[in-house]
Formats: structure tokens, C-alpha cells, sequence
């Protein structure tokens, strides 16, 4: 069994019973829950406490950095317990102002030296593994945005993801494109599996609209009223979706936003969960991690593809098991947004 160690405030703590560790790709944080029963000194009078510092370890390797969110002490006929929950350090960009007092806008910047500037004073570290492309000409901060909300935003530009790496720093990623050569057989390695498909989000024909400054290349009619269409004919009966744009569009933009909105509804559609025992991929040795690309091979689900991890849940009870929540590969392929021209999605300030 796999070795995993908790320390809070630097301190070995050895009286948790359970616990879950989840990281995802569309969630910055990554976040953990904790339970503990019959604690005693010095636990229950201050070390254990909400704020405190937590490092979580799996066989001695850093897995999460972070703090204690809330602690839940119940007492009932049985006995008394602890619940901890709890986020890496990223979460505080989840929380937290993009800018108090510094500069709210940011020009002839790209998009890692703007987040940069934002990680500053919280004391978190870049990474960059993908083109951040040109220069922006203007970024501005909308006054009590958080800095979640600024860095979502603009990445958006770029058609790029901001994920925590966990311990401490935020990775900017594209997702992932390639199959590692890992796979998910049944009767092998799968323990338990399930797999749905939502036509909720599902829409004969996406209608994207939005207002557009006239140009000397445009016509008034066009200016008015920019619209972008695509038909899902997979979908055989009258289900239309209309949305306004998050931005200034010409017919040609808005045409690729509700093409690429038709397909990220049908990839996020298909919903894949399977469990496996510990913590390790057999095939390569390593974690289980988000944003990595197996093949799912169960008659029993009628699945024989591959696809993207998008959470991965660690979880060691009685056992230790690992949850992988997947969608289609093309789920995360974010196109780059058009940047404003002018000033920034929020406006003037």
C-alpha cells in the first residue's frame, strides 16, 4: 500500500482515518477532505485549525500544498469525529482580488507577463507550457474582479488553460492532443465504471449573436446584428440554442464560436468514470494525473476509445483507489477568443 503522509503547520498527523485528494482541469484548486476521530493533544487545542498550513505527501512526493479551509467537529452517541476540508494555494486567486492598489490595466503585454504580475504579491510561481501568443494591446482589471476571474478571462485570448500544478504554482497548458499509451481494460484493471449521456446541452442549431461597431468594411445590416450559426444534425428534432457573444463579433467569429460550441456541448455530453486500485498507472509507474489521454477499453459500457482524464480523485479509506472522471478529447479544445480592439471586455474604467 502506498505510503501517505499529512503534515499541518509542519507537524506529522497521524490521526486522520480517511481522505480524498481531488485535481482537475477545469477547476484552478485542487481540494482535499480529511477525517479524523479521538484526537487529542495538542490537536484539538489550536494546531488543528482553519488557516492552518497543510502538505500532503504520497510516498514522500509533495502532492498538494496548501491550507485548511474549515474544520467540522461532530459529537453524537458513538463517539466524536473531525471533518477537514481544505485547497491547494492556488485557491486564493479563487477568493481573492486580482489588484487592491496596483495598476488595473496592463498594455503591449503578453499574457504571461500580465499573470505574472497578478501572482505576485500572492507569492505564487508560472509555469508556461504553451504558446502564449503576441502582445495584448490593453488589458484592463474591472474593479473587484478576482484574480481567478482576470486570468480565466484572458487566457481565453489564447485558447489556453490556467490549472494549479498542486503544490504551490499555476501552469499555463494546452490540453492534451496525445495518447500516452496507458489504457483502462475490463476485467483487468477496471474496478467499477459507469458511463452517461446528457442531450440536455444538446442543440439542433447554436445562434450566436452580438453588437458590432461599424466599419468601412462593413455594412449597416451587419453591424446591427453579427450572426454566427451551426446545425448539429445528429440532433433530429427542433432544439434551438441562441446566446449573446462575451464579445464584439464579426459574422466569421461568431461563425467559429457556435461551431466549436456545437462540438464542446456533444464531447462534454459523454461522461466516463472509471476506478482503478492505487494510486499508480501500471503501465508507465506514475500518479494518476488530469489532462492525459487513455484508452477505455469496456464491452460492457460498449466503450473502445480514448479519452482525456479531466478529474482525477485519490481516496484511501479502507483501501486506496483512484477515480477518473473523462470526456472526449475534444472537450478542452478552447478556441482563442478575439481580444478587444480597443479597450477590454469589461470596458473603460
Amino acid at each position: 500500500m502506498n505510503k501517505i503522509n499529512v503534515k499541518i503547520n509542519d507537524i506529522d498527523f497521524s490521526g486522520w482515518q480517511s481522505l480524498e485528494l481531488t485535481r482537475s482541469i477545469d477547476a484552478m484548486s485542487g481540494a482535499f477532505n480529511l477525517t479524523a476521530t479521538d484526537l487529542e493533544e495538542p490537536w484539538l487545542t489550536g494546531v488543528l485549525r482553519a488557516g492552518a498550513k497543510i502538505d500532503i505527501l504520497i510516498d514522500d512526493i509533495l502532492v498538494l500544498r496548501g491550507y485548511v479551509d474549515n474544520v467540522e467537529n461532530k459529537y453524537d452517541a458513538n463517539g466524536s469525529s473531525i471533518a477537514i476540508t481544505g485547497r491547494d494555494r492556488v485557491s486564493d486567486l479563487l477568493d481573492c482580488a486580482a489588484v487592491v492598489d496596483g495598476a488595473h490595466e496592463y498594455k503591449d503585454q503578453t499574457l504571461d507577463t500580465v499573470i505574472k504580475a497578478i501572482l505576485k504579491p500572492y507569492e505564487i510561481e508560472l509555469t508556461v507550457s504553451t504558446d502564449v501568443g503576441d502582445k495584448f494591446t490593453r488589458i484592463a482589471v474591472n474593479v473587484g474582479e478576482t484574480a481567478f476571474e482576470l486570468i480565466s478571462r484572458i487566457c481565453r485570448y489564447r485558447g489556453v488553460l490556467p490549472v494549479s500544478d498542486g503544490v504551490g504554482g499555476l501552469h499555463l497548458i494546452k490540453p492534451a492532443t496525445q495518447d500516452v499509451g496507458v489504457s483502462l481494460i475490463y476485467g483487468e484493471n477496471i474496478l467499477e465504471a459507469s458511463a452517461s449521456m446528457d442531450y440536455r446541452d444538446l442543440f439542433s442549431e447554436y445562434v450566436f449573436k452580438a453588437q458590432a461597431e461599424a466599419t468601412s468594411f462593413t455594412t449597416p445590416e451587419e453591424s446591427a446584428s453579427p450572426t454566427g450559426r451551426a446545425k448539429d444534425d445528429k440532433v433530429n428534432r427542433y432544439r434551438p440554442h441562441v446566446e449573446i457573444a462575451e464579445m464584439q463579433g464579426y459574422s466569421q467569429t461568431l461563425q467559429e464560436r457556435a461551431e466549436w460550441q456545437k462540438k464542446f456541448n456533444r464531447a462534454n455530453a459523454l461522461r466516463v468514470s472509471c476506478s482503478v486500485q492505487g494510486l499508480y498507472s501500471k503501465e508507465n509507474g506514475k500518479l494518476w494525473m488530469p489532462n492525459t489521454m487513455v484508452h477505455v477499453k469496456c464491452p460492457k459500457l460498449m466503450l473502445d476509445r480514448t479519452m482525456l482524464i479531466r478529474t482525477v480523485s485519490i481516496s484511501r479509506d479502507n483501501g486506496t483507489r483512484t477515480k477518473l472522471d473523462m470526456v472526449m478529447p475534444s472537450a478542452f479544445n478552447l478556441p482563442a477568443m478575439k481580444e478587444p480592439e480597443q479597450e477590454d471586455i469589461w470596458g473603460a474604467i
